[in-house]
């Protein structure tokens, strides 16, 4: 097999700069860390781009295009989706050299940790931590022959197909789910008639209540209890997301010995409701561990026996019937938020006892399945991810 050679990118690249003179390009592309290429008028929803755009650059398919004070946070990419476009005179435009290499193989760089560690080792301390031409062509890289280019494309394009796919699969199954979840919401399970009312229409013989006439609750909301580096987790608004508790997004603990004292209003149960007041406001979740403390910004809600299930009062918590009363009632600017005092005066529509827990059944299901292809994603990813590292360090080589 033929050797591969360690090369500066001066070699393999060369800078583009095709003026958009007479505009004769008129589609405006924005180059973002998520998405890559995008069409500005669609993605920003209206024009946000200068009223003359004859200095603005050309970039040509399968060009490469990068915003020099953002790639440290991935805003780099090749253009697929369009034959041309134009950008603003702010970005860096660029082509390979397809004798020597790939452009579709080239791509794949811009996803290693060794892009991401030469781009912070070239703009620590520049203006905005902005990466010119000039330093991105000076990157020591280790190049492949072009057969062996192809190999690895292939490779790591099935591995993008089978994520796509389950993406989209994923996809399909949560639109079903936010369908099912309206209509359940509307109609009931049944499927019976539905009544106007207050909080817009219901099935007849469901039953609208206060939140606090058919729970007990707990404001934790106060003083933030001294944190330690180990002992009881303290769950703060930061930890609950749409649906459930996130341990890794952020760790903070209490003192063992002050457990009782910062949960002197009442202490937790499995399947008790948290919802967030603020920052973010209206997130809701169920307990999972009775071993947590609770931080402020955070309320505690437990259904009332033969009344409502914990499990019914959180999907419908959840729903956007509530989320979207709940955003009327929030206040404030950037950081939105509810008091207590009119969360806890919110309405809730609510069947009987049996009905709950088929609603509970149906969605249970469809989150299920979210789960399944969420971790199969997951899967996917990280193993294109670790293939990228051997593959395109020549760690493990492909057989022609």
């Amino acid at each position: 097999m033929s050797e591969w050679k360690r090369v500066k990118l001066k070699e393999l690249i060369k800078e583009v700069n095709e003026r958009n003179k007479g505009e004769k390009v008129k589609r405006v592309l924005s180059v973002t860390n998520s998405r890559g290429f995008v069409n500005q008028e669609e993605y920003f929803e209206g024009t946000v781009h200068s009223a003359n755009i004859s200095n603005y650059k050309i970039v040509r398919k399968n060009q490469f295009a990068y915003n020099p004070s953002r790639v440290n946070v991935g805003s780099i990419d090749i253009l697929k989706d369009y034959e041309y476009g134009a950008l603003s005179p702010m970005y860096i435009v660029f082509e390979v050299d397809t004798t020597k290499i790939l452009p579709d193989y080239f791509k794949y760089y811009f996803q290693t940790n060794r892009f991401f560690e030469n781009v912070k080792n070239n703009t620590q301390g520049s203006v905005r931590n902005s990466l010119s031409f000039k330093a991105l062509a000076d990157f020591n890289y280790l190049l492949p022959p072009i057969e062996e280019q192809e190999e690895i494309i292939k490779i790591l394009d099935n591995i993008n197909k089978i994520i796509n796919l389950n993406e989209d699969k994923l996809l399909e199954i949560h639109n079903w789910r936010m369908y099912i979840e309206k209509n359940i919401f509307l109609n009931g399970i049944k499927k019976e008639s539905n009544q106007q009312t207050e909080i817009g229409k219901v099935p007849v013989t469901w039953k609208i209540s206060k939140l606090n006439e058919i729970t007990e609750y707990v404001d934790y909301r106060g003083k933030t209890p001294k944190k330690v580096d180990k002992g009881i987790v303290l769950v703060t608004a930061k930890n609950i997301k749409k649906g459930y508790i996130d341990y890794e997004i952020s760790k903070e603990y209490i003192e063992e010995q002050n457990y009782d004292n910062v949960m002197s209003r009442g202490k937790v149960r499995i399947g008790d409701v948290l919802i967030t007041t603020e920052a973010p406001c209206g997130n809701v979740a169920q307990v999972d561990n009775e071993n947590i403390a609770l931080a402020q910004r955070v309320i505690k809600y437990r259904g009332k026996d033969n009344i409502i299930l914990n499990e019914y009062l959180k999907y419908y918590m959840l729903g956007s019937n509530f989320q979207s009363r709940l955003n009327r009632l929030a206040t404030g600017g950037t950081a939105q938020g509810i008091k207590g005092s009119v969360l806890h005066q919110m309405l809730i529509a609510y069947p009987l006892i049996e009905e709950q827990k088929e609603i509970i059944k149906v969605l249970k299901f469809y989150d299920e399945l979210e789960k399944i292809f969420n971790k199969k994603i997951i899967y996917y990813k990280q193993l294109k991810k670790a293939l990228m590292q051997k593959l395109l360090t020549g760690k493990v080589r492909v057989k022609i």
